[in-house]
């Protein structure tokens, strides 16, 4: 677990003064593998690609191929049928 001051409040409100950013590293024993990150000055939380879509103002599919594309992941594309709804 790290703490930090929240960095989204920049970019929504006002700066934070003390650490209320707080990131949850994965556990070896649990199944979910995801980082959690939870501000406890403005409230906000989710995972990596919640953070990445707010700090950039993005959408999920921008966020995931650019943080793919940061790690180095390849992304295949598959053609899914439209279904309409």
């Amino acid at each position: 677990m790290t703490k930090t001051r929240c960095p989204l409040l920049r970019v929504f409100e006002k700066p934070d003064h003390h650490p209320s950013f707080v990131v949850f590293f994965p556990q070896k024993s649990k199944r979910d593998q995801t980082f959690r990150w939870k501000c406890y000055g403005c409230g906000r939380h989710g995972t990596i690609i919640d953070y990445y879509m707010m700090r950039k103002k993005v959408s999920f599919l921008q966020a995931v191929i650019a943080l793919a594309k940061y790690r180095g992941i390849p992304l295949e594309w598959k053609n899914i049928p439209h279904t309409g709804r």
